[in-house]
Formats: C-alpha cells, sequence, structure tokens
C-alpha cells in the first residue's frame, strides 16, 4: 500500500507519473505527452479545466507536474488524473489517478 501523500498549503506539490512499454516493462515517452487535471475537495477543478495541462517531460518516460495550493486552499484529500496518449491514428490511452492530502 502507497503512503498517502500529505502536504500543507502554500508547499509545492510533485506529482509524477511514468509510462512504460507494455513488452518489456522499460520507460518510454508517449508521443503525444501526458497531460493531468487537479481536482479540489470540493470537486472543483483547479488544474486542467477546461482543458488538461500538459506535463514536463524531463526524462525518459517520467513526467511531472509542480501545483502549489494558495493560501485559502480547500483542506482534504485532492484528486489528480493524469492521461497519456501514445499514437494519434490509433490512439492507445493510459490514464493514472492519484492525489494527495492538504492540511492546515
Amino acid at each position: 500500500m502507497a503512503k498517502e501523500r500529505t502536504f500543507q498549503r502554500g508547499e509545492t506539490v510533485p506529482i509524477w507519473a511514468e509510462v512504460r512499454d507494455v513488452d518489456t516493462d522499460a520507460l518510454t515517452d508517449a508521443s503525444e505527452g501526458a497531460k493531468i487535471v487537479i481536482t479540489d475537495p470540493d470537486g472543483t477543478i483547479q488544474v486542467g479545466d477546461p482543458t488538461p495541462v500538459a506535463m514536463d517531460n524531463p526524462d525518459t518516460g517520467k513526467y511531472v507536474y509542480y501545483y502549489t495550493p494558495g493560501a485559502a486552499a480547500v483542506l482534504g484529500w485532492w484528486q489528480t488524473k493524469v492521461k497519456t496518449q501514445d499514437e494519434t491514428v490509433d490512439p492507445k490511452y493510459v490514464i493514472e489517478k492519484g492525489g494527495f492530502r492538504l492540511e492546515a
């Protein structure tokens, strides 16, 4: 079981996603990159509304987005959804859901 990630208002939250080749399990880049949506505990999309936001790709198969909740950000469990797309003609998608806890 993964350890719950807890952050405080004003602290930068790194959100990571990895893409792996299904045959070799090696890290690989998605041809169309990765995009993220972040939703607060009240159900309001804070990042990616109306269009998901592109994530940085600092290394092969690794994607990251840095989010800093403001001083008045809602406390509780924040949901993240990362979608990667490989190919455009016959696209293949991977959706990874996760999140983090924001506390005072």
